[in-house]
């Protein structure tokens, strides 16, 4: 880690001011355990998901950092890894809009973003995904209603 963060800063990709202000998940696990959530032998601490631009859309939504009242969505560029531990302190999901390591050791396409919920949070998450799925759903209906009056006048 510590010869990839200087390179980081050698090549300019992160300011040698910001490396030691990269967030670090604490405390430190002695492993990893990845799969799909429904094949997971344990309650995770952490979701990953991997969107696109609509799918981020909802996502936003549903974890209240698209509201107009409220501040700090959690969204970040690089490292995308950052989202984890951003995740973990605030207890709020997060985003990256996902960095150069992360497409290439995960072989995500350009066309994704990251986006992490805690663990805790996943049911009430899952809840709210549903009732913004479903306000979009209606706010489509109505403006296909109004591209059709429109196309008609």
């Amino acid at each position: 880690l510590g010869a990839a963060m200087g390179l980081m800063c050698e090549c300019g990709y992160l300011d040698p001011t910001e490396a030691d202000k990269v967030p670090g998940v604490q405390p430190s696990a002695a492993g990893i355990l990845y799969g799909p959530l429904a094949d997971l032998p344990v309650k995770p601490t952490v979701v990953l998901l991997w969107l696109a631009p609509r799918q981020a859309m909802l996502y936003n939504e549903a974890a209240g950092t698209a509201s107009w009242t409220r501040s700090n969505p959690m969204i970040n560029g690089r490292p995308a890894c950052a989202a984890l531990p951003n995740a973990l302190a605030s207890g709020r999901p997060t985003m990256s809009f996902g960095c150069m390591g992360m497409r290439t050791f995960t072989d995500i396409g350009d066309d994704r973003m990251l986006a992490v919920v805690p663990g805790d949070r996943v049911e009430s998450f899952v809840e709210e995904l549903e009732r913004v799925v479903a306000s979009n759903t209606a706010m489509r209906t109505y403006y296909q209603g109004q591209k059709a009056a429109l196309a008609g006048a």
